[in-house]
């Protein structure tokens, strides 16, 4: 026999497994099911340097596969149902302690949802593992190419430059002179003024920012995408940005020169005109090597170690939406000017104070005007504390004097910023366990800057250290509200959790979620409470 292989892990974010043909040099198309419902084919061309093959009697290049699940798609998958993976039409054995059943209760309410939605023409994305309409329906090629006129038109009107299209879409016009019947949506680029990935990114959250300040509805992806919701449709806007003689994009890169992307030419795509860059043959190479031109449905991305590493950072970084985050500061700034300083601590800061059995270095996340910092600093902690308020800040440095507090210090700073939370944990002041505390921050950062911070706590927090948190959650946003004037973030439990333990380097050892935690006058708000353990 030569295919050999298993199913090795079947999970709600992925199914992934390994597959090799002895007899023959390719990479081998295998075929996901869940009991007869056929998913979609993925490539085992992952790196397995654990696999050999004996034909070789060497480490393989390529063996692994992988279909990525999105929430929506695991959703639908029938409760109990069981998944395989088929090349040339025989199941491949599952790995043991591989549970290939899926627990998905949702699914019992449904179970022949996804049969349904698949036999009515629905995809499954082997490169997102979402599912969808393709674009081979007339109805949703329509609202696509209406979304791409009315997107292309307002972001020139807004930042004066252009959208083009790329990757599938840009790949249908030139290959095929119309849109990929199997694509989910229109893909459009913007090049961005700014030399390097730092510069691009801070340009990239200016675009989202009057993007927004004009009304539009946008949901960034990550630093260099964003999804555009128009009134007739969507589309995912990608930016590109020149490093040197080198063009980026997401998870593509390449040497290019300035005058094959600019200046943009005009095509025609479903009778509608569209821009292009000046040698498309040439970005297409780019993005996906000189195969291009021979359609390949199980296209999957594989990026080279260098250009992911660089994928990864873009990831990391936050959108600055510069408009919303001065209006927030500008709002706290006002807020703690008229607010009554008071010397009572929070009820979360009392039962914070209980679990620290020792003095402990406290860095306090959001600290407002001090009151919880200087409560726990009383006790015989060192306290620092940080808000983007200067008002709040001055409010607890002279709270501090009155008090003849010396150690606890306030500082100004947006901790969202990268680095910023490193080199505060890096120096951070007195002896004792690390602790990071903040009440009522999280739901009032912007979810990239949230996904930012726990992301850099995970990196740097040294072994040992404990954050204690408590915010609002989605629960509570139809509750009422004590200042009503607020920028608030509503915060769903479990996914805040799933992203502050991503990794495996944070663990929670606490949580819990209700009223009667931070009454305020008539108000009692929906909160969590998260203890966090840094392994």
């Amino acid at each position: 026999m030569t295919i050999k292989g298993f199913l090795e892990r079947v999970t709600p974010e992925r199914i992934a497994g390994w597959c090799i043909d002895d007899a023959a040099e390719d990479v081998v198309d295998v075929e996901v099911r869940i009991n007869s419902i056929r998913l979609g084919v993925v490539r085992a061309d992952l790196p397995r340097p654990d696999v050999r093959r004996k034909r070789w009697r060497a480490a393989a290049a390529a063996a692994g596969f992988q279909l990525p699940i999105s929430q929506k798609l695991f959703r639908l998958f029938p409760h109990g149902g069981r998944v395989q993976a088929f090349v040339n039409g025989e199941a491949l054995p599952t790995l043991k302690g591989c549970n290939p059943h899926v627990d998905n209760p949702d699914g019992a309410h449904h179970p022949g949802r996804l049969a349904e939605m698949l036999a009515n023409g629905y995809l499954v994305s082997p490169k997102s593992g979402g599912i969808f309409r393709p674009l081979k329906h007339p109805d949703v090629a329509e609202r696509c190419l209406g979304a791409l006129e009315a997107c292309s038109q307002a972001f020139h009107e807004v930042t004066g430059e252009r959208l083009f299209i790329c990757y599938g879409t840009l790949l249908g016009l030139v290959r095929e002179g119309r849109l990929i019947e199997h694509d989910d949506d229109v893909d459009v680029c913007f090049l961005a003024k700014a030399q390097g990935l730092d510069a691009a990114v801070q340009e990239f959250g200016q675009v989202v920012s009057a993007l927004r300040s004009h009304g539009q509805r946008i949901a960034v992806i990550h630093a260099g995408q964003f999804h555009w919701h128009a009134p007739t449709g969507a589309l995912d806007v990608f930016m590109a940005w020149w490093e040197g003689d080198h063009l980026y994009m997401y998870n593509a890169g390449g040497k290019l020169r300035r005058d094959q992307i600019l200046p943009l030419r005009d095509m025609t795509l479903a009778g509608r005109a569209v821009l292009v860059p000046n040698d498309p043959e040439a970005l297409l190479e780019m993005i996906y090597g000189v195969g291009w031109r021979h359609p390949d449905p199980s296209f999957q991305w594989r990026p080279t170690p260098e250009l992911g590493a660089k994928m990864r950072r873009l990831k990391a970084l936050p959108v600055r939406d510069a408009v919303l985050h001065d209006e927030i500061k500008r709002h706290w700034t006002r807020f703690y000017k008229q607010l009554p300083h008071t010397t009572i601590p929070s009820p979360f800061a009392a039962t914070v104070a209980v679990e620290l059995d020792e003095p402990c270095s406290i860095i306090d996340l959001g600290c407002g005007n001090g009151r919880d910092a200087l409560f726990l600093a009383g006790l015989g902690h060192h306290v620092r504390g940080f808000d983007v308020s200067e008002a709040a800040i001055e409010e607890g440095r002279l709270a501090a004097a009155r008090r003849g507090l010396g150690n606890v210090a306030f500082d100004v700073a947006d901790v969202a910023v990268p680095g910023v939370l490193r080199d505060l944990i890096g120096s951070r002041a007195g002896g004792g366990p690390l602790v990071v505390y903040g009440r009522f921050f999280f739901h009032a950062v912007e979810e990239e800057e949230e996904t930012q911070i726990l992301d850099a706590l995970s990196r740097h927090l040294p072994a040992g250290a404990r954050c204690h948190f408590e915010f609002r959650t989605a629960q509570d946003a139809k509750t009422h509200k004590h200042f009503g004037d607020h920028y608030r973030r509503f915060i769903g439990l479990d996914e805040f959790i799933r992203k502050a333990t991503r990794g495996g380097a944070m663990a929670c050892v606490y949580r819990v979620e209700g009223r009667g935690m931070a009454k305020f006058g008539a108000e009692d708000p929906v909160v969590a409470r998260v203890h966090l353990h840094r392994q």
